[in-house]
């Protein structure tokens, strides 16, 4: 239960130091985060170990996430030690750093296969929509009924997500923009 617990906890996290903006106080780790909202979140994720920089010191906190890294953070925060490089749940992604991962993700029922049937496309950015899948998933929790209320509902009702979206804003591990919107088929950003 204790586990359960930390790894709602360690989910719940993740999802804020990229969803809710905050200016904090910690000192700056990478050059370019300095005055960045999500600085605090970007450190204190990176010093626990979920999550990384770039070789060249930089963080790059507004560039897209890709569905690789999105889900190789996911997986780490769920304490999970990802060894499943046998499996063939994507074709795309036989000689992928992440492959060990996106297989275990896959093995969890977090990623779905049959949702991607073109293959996972692992280095393409993440949409929202589907990272609120992964989250409500990872969490053991089921789709909500119904359309969460934000101003682009047309858009909302287009995702095959929409339950996910619905299930992640009820939890608050996801929120909509000022604007009122959601957003479903816009991609996360690394902050």
């Amino acid at each position: 239960m204790k586990r359960r617990i930390s790894t709602i906890l360690l989910l719940f996290f993740f999802c804020i130091t990229m969803i809710i903006p905050f200016q904090a106080l910690a000192a700056t780790t990478f050059p370019d985060i300095k005055g960045h909202w999500a600085r605090d979140y970007i450190n204190q994720l990176c010093d626990q170990g979920y999550i990384k920089g770039y070789p060249d010191g930089s963080f790059k906190p507004d560039r897209n996430m890709s569905k690789a890294e999105f889900t190789s953070a996911l997986i780490t925060c769920l304490g999970v030690t990802a060894d499943d490089s046998t499996g063939v749940y994507f074709s795309d992604i036989s000689h992928h750093w992440a492959k060990a991962f996106i297989n275990e993700a896959a093995k969890r029922g977090i990623l779905v296969p049959s949702e991607y049937p073109n293959g996972l496309q692992p280095d393409y950015s993440i949409k929202r929509s589907e990272a609120c899948a992964m989250l409500v998933r990872a969490m053991g929790k089921s789709p909500g009924k119904g359309i969460p209320t934000f101003k682009d509902q047309d858009n909302l009702e287009k995702s095959i997500y929409c339950g996910y979206i619905k299930t992640a804003c009820d939890l608050g591990i996801m929120s909509g923009f000022p604007d009122g919107n959601f957003k479903p088929f816009s991609y996360m950003t690394r902050a």
